[in-house]
């Protein structure tokens, strides 16, 4: 199933948010209303599992732990034998790719989950608020990601490049109120929020 027919769980707060700093906006958060996410499942110790999901998902999952791996989708690493694919991809398409081995198993996430791209020179400070991970500056590097807590939010924080840009993938149960926490952290630097379509 597809994402893309359900009513995104950020459209009330764009519609009330008021960007009163968009000239003078140290951070940027990013809203994708078009991803899809895929929990994959698979036994490590079938040396046939990740050569199978190499060819499925057309590249390679993330070995080492707290780790993603980037390409036709982001592969985040989640546990030994679980991993999270967020995609701008229809997942028929895959989840049929799937069905076709028998060593990979997966379910649908997208009516359940938000990925939320955060960036700019002031992120470190603002997560330095609430973040119950420390993620300064060399702490954690480009490639990595780890679940954690921001405020009162479960959430999975992934470091994509040095600008800093951290992409957050939260329950949409929480979406609405992890952005209203970035938005009320973040007015001290000023923050912006777009939607990408």
């Amino acid at each position: 199933m597809s994402n893309k027919s359900l009513t995104h769980a950020l459209d009330k707060f764009l519609e009330n948010f008021k960007d009163s700093h968009s000239v003078n906006s140290h951070i940027t958060v990013e809203i994708n209303s078009d991803l899809n996410f895929l929990n994959i499942r698979g036994s490590i110790a079938n040396k046939n599992f990740f050569s199978n999901a190499e060819r499925v998902f057309n590249q390679p999952l993330p070995t080492i732990f707290n780790t993603f791996t980037s390409g036709s989708h982001q592969i985040y690493w989640q546990a030994p034998d679980e991993w999270l694919l967020v995609t701008d991809h229809d997942l028929n398409s895959i989840i049929q790719e799937v069905n076709l081995v028998d060593d990979i198993y997966v379910s649908d996430q997208s009516g359940g989950l938000v990925q939320l791209s955060v960036q700019g020179p002031k992120v470190h400070p603002l997560l330095a608020k609430s973040c119950t991970l420390n993620l300064n500056e060399n702490l954690i590097l480009p490639g990595q990601c780890a679940q954690t807590g921001l405020a009162k939010a479960p959430v999975l924080i992934a470091l994509v490049d040095a600008t800093p840009q951290f992409n957050f993938v939260i329950r949409r149960s929480f979406a609405e109120y992890t952005a209203l926490w970035l938005a009320q952290t973040g007015e001290e630097f000023g923050i912006k929020f777009l939607r990408k379509e």
